[in-house]
């Protein structure tokens, strides 16, 4: 919207001001499923309450693959296949991580445990790197519980 002169004025600075910080794909151009160079998927995140109790995590390799991960104790892994259940009425659900890959391969099998696993990873470096990005530091005054 810069480049076609839609923003004028204050509204053309803030979005001069954020462009730096876009991270996603552009919507004009086609979508990437796997990184050239490296043949990583392209994974999304999507932060999904004020909270910071959980990421989405969608990868465009597999569109109906909506998988949920939780950054705190008491927040459950979550998985859905939006191509049968599209209302997300009956997602796999557990607490404990184990539990849930094990539910996943009973329910969709070995290839959807794995992807869930990549998932879980790419979802740690996520959150590590952007702490690292914006010098998040953890309060050492400040007691979490699992409550939290």
């Amino acid at each position: 919207m810069l480049e076609s002169g839609s923003f004028e004025g204050v509204s053309r600075k803030a979005a001069e001001s954020l462009v730096g910080n876009y991270e996603g794909q552009s919507l004009l151009r086609p979508m990437q499923m796997v990184n050239n160079q490296t043949g990583q998927a392209q994974w999304h995140f999507t932060v999904v309450n004020p909270g910071r109790a959980m990421l989405n995590v969608r990868d465009v390799r597999y569109p109906d693959r909506h998988l949920s991960v939780p950054l705190i104790d008491n927040t459950e892994w979550r998985l859905s296949d939006l191509s049968v259940d599209p209302l997300e009425k009956d997602p796999i659900q557990a607490f404990d991580y184990l539990s849930f890959l094990d539910s996943v391969e009973k329910k969709w099998g070995v290839e959807w445990a794995q992807w869930v696993e990549e998932g879980a990873f790419m979802t740690r470096w996520h959150v590590q790197e952007n702490g690292k990005r914006w010098r998040y530091e953890r309060n050492p005054n400040v007691q979490e519980t699992r409550d939290q």
